[in-house]
């Protein structure tokens, strides 16, 4: 008999989004507090706990915020819409498109 444990939420998370919610535990600062004093959506600090990449400039101001809020800076990655954009393009390289079919 096989026995299926459900995983945590940290082992489905990923690297980044552990390490951002352990710095915000540290300090002990609320995303929405985060979004406020960063100048950027809610939204975008939420994608960052869920390891979701956000937009290269939301990032920087979400790092001045963090820095503003505990005078430590934040120096984990965090995944960028520009990070991914790379993968995606190094993904696509590698797979080969079909030849061209001919019907007749």
């Amino acid at each position: 008999m096989y026995f299926q444990h459900a995983p945590t939420e940290q082992q489905t998370l990923p690297l980044s989004a552990i390490a951002f919610r352990r710095y915000l535990a540290t300090y002990q600062i609320e995303p929405l507090d985060v979004a406020l004093k960063s100048g950027v959506r809610y939204l975008t600090v939420w994608r960052i706990r869920q390891g979701q990449p956000v937009h290269r400039q939301d990032e920087m101001l979400v790092r001045q915020g963090l820095v503003r809020m505990t005078g430590v800076p934040y120096t984990a990655p965090l995944l960028t819409r520009a990070d991914t954009e790379a993968i995606d393009i190094a993904h696509k390289s590698k797979i080969k498109s079909p030849g061209r079919m001919s019907w007749g």
